[in-house]
């Protein structure tokens, strides 16, 4: 392990990226990082940025020197998304990896893991571990890619654009997704459907996550078909046709290129591209978990336990081995830090130290405004209460019209969202989750404040200005 290069993301005053904190176990995401940390470089010739991941709590959180990945994003963008063969050639790629993993889920049941020996336990467990990594390795290109790619775009822009708000309103319009979101196009069957246990069948994994993976009953549907419009297919519909009725009017008005509309569209593709990454990755969430059921049925441990291990290790644990002390010791944190040179495991100490470097760090003043980036507008200034949530799973007191204060989004937040009036995180960019799902609902979103969830409080007045990016506290819930 090339220890000089972690060093600098133990710089407190070093530019990093932070992703999270958001709900995550280390089984559940175990299976999605090995492609980040060994298969992005042989893959794809880059250099994935040192990178630390952090367990605790029952939430992860991913840190990246900004610098390196945004140098990396841009190589990757323009070798392997922008170029239209490329691109195609890459998405032929995955859509073979998916059919793979189809053929692997339609293996992994509750009923044939119960009447499996152990070899055959591990083999299915093993082959479906494989194939679910294989399905991640073409999507890191176009995910890494817009890490550089935004950058990109708006250096393209000020070639055409002035005005720092005219550019920032392009940005916003030239990115926001012409397609349907796998939300929607599951509330569109919801609402297209005959039968509700069909559609159960199809969707029970709606809510899984890198940190909870649950069967969703029939009445969970049959709640939000009731509550659905009979026109929502036409309603998504005219909503994609302004998106693009949107795009051309800018790209009008102030005489894009070829090459910034190219750009532009790279950018979509990815943030699609992610997207169904997501709904698969959701789907990989349920049929592990099934494994982990299996196993710790067999073999005496606690699903809680299990959580903890990554997949090589629940092999393990099927092949007789004792790990009990082992994920005992996790549980006041765990995590893992990898470069070009491998993946070490971090010891509670390293954990702690990283914690407190970076998720801890950013300073609470008194100022009675944030700043942030702007990733829609919506409908410019509103007013209304906050509601800080940390874990979607339990935002059962979230009332509609209130103002969504997190850490960031995914796409288990979606829910919450769809009630919230405005969007207000400490993280993210123009590419991030809650920028898309705010676009797609029309609500004003202001990103990457640093510390909301750490200024604002349950029921706290605020003043969201999108137009300018600033969230002002109007009167505290304790006044």
């Amino acid at each position: 392990m090339n220890k000089k290069k972690f060093q600098s993301l133990l710089d407190p005053d070093a530019e990093i990226l932070v992703w999270g904190p958001i709900p995550g176990a280390v089984y559940y995401t175990s299976v999605f990082l090995k492609p980040f940390a060994i298969d992005y470089a042989k893959e794809y010739e880059g250099i994935w940025p040192p990178t630390v991941i952090l367990f605790r709590g029952g939430n992860i959180v991913w840190f990246n020197g900004y610098p390196e990945l945004r140098a990396e994003g841009r190589r990757a963008f323009l070798r392997y998304v922008l170029p239209r063969d490329e691109g195609k050639k890459n998405e032929k790629m995955w859509r073979k990896t998916i059919n793979d993993l189809q053929k692997k889920q339609q293996l992994i049941s509750e009923d044939s893991l119960r009447t499996c020996t152990n070899i055959e336990l591990k083999k299915a467990a093993q082959d479906y571990y494989l194939a679910s990594r294989r399905f991640m390795v073409p999507t890191i290109a176009p995910e890494v890619g817009n890490y550089g790619a935004d950058v990109l775009l708006e250096e393209k822009l000020l070639e055409f654009i002035d005005d720092a708000n005219e550019r920032a309103l392009a940005l916003e319009v030239l990115t926001a997704p012409e397609g349907l979101s796998f939300h929607q196009e599951e509330e569109i069957d919801l609402a297209e459907t005959d039968d509700i246990e069909e559609h159960q069948q199809k969707y029970s994994w709606l809510k899984n996550s890198y940190g909870r993976a649950e069967i969703l009953p029939t009445r969970f549907f049959v709640e939000r078909k009731n509550k659905l419009g009979k026109n929502i297919r036409k309603e998504f519909e005219k909503k994609i046709k302004s998106i693009r009725k949107k795009k051309q009017q800018v790209k009008d008005k102030h005489g894009l290129s070829s090459e910034v509309m190219d750009i532009a569209e790279g950018i979509c593709s990815s943030i699609v591209l992610q997207d169904e990454r997501k709904k698969h990755q959701a789907v990989i969430i349920q049929h592990i978990r099934l494994i982990a059921d299996e196993v710790a049925l067999r073999f005496d441990y606690s699903i809680n336990e299990l959580l903890l291990a990554w997949h090589e290790e629940v092999l393990e644990i099927i092949e007789g081995k004792n790990l009990k002390n082992l994920l005992k010791e996790r549980r006041s944190g765990s995590g893992v830090e990898f470069d070009d040179k491998g993946m070490r495991e971090l010891t509670s100490s390293q954990v702690d130290r990283y914690w407190k470097l970076y998720v801890d760090r950013d300073k609470i003043g008194d100022d009675k405004e944030l700043r942030g980036i702007v990733a829609s507008r919506g409908d410019g200034v509103i007013k209304g209460k906050v509601r800080v949530v940390l874990d979607p799973h339990n935002a059962d007191l979230f009332e509609d019209g209130e103002i969504l204060v997190t850490a960031m989004t995914s796409p288990e937040y979606i829910f919450v969202m769809r009630k919230a009036a405005a969007i207000i995180t400490d993280r993210g960019g123009l590419t991030s989750h809650a920028a898309i799902v705010s676009r797609e609902l029309g609500i004003p979103c202001i990103l990457n404040t640093k510390v909301a969830t750490k200024i604002f409080k349950d029921g706290d007045m605020v003043e969201v200005d999108a137009d300018n990016g600033v969230v002002r506290i109007i009167k505290k819930s304790n006044e």
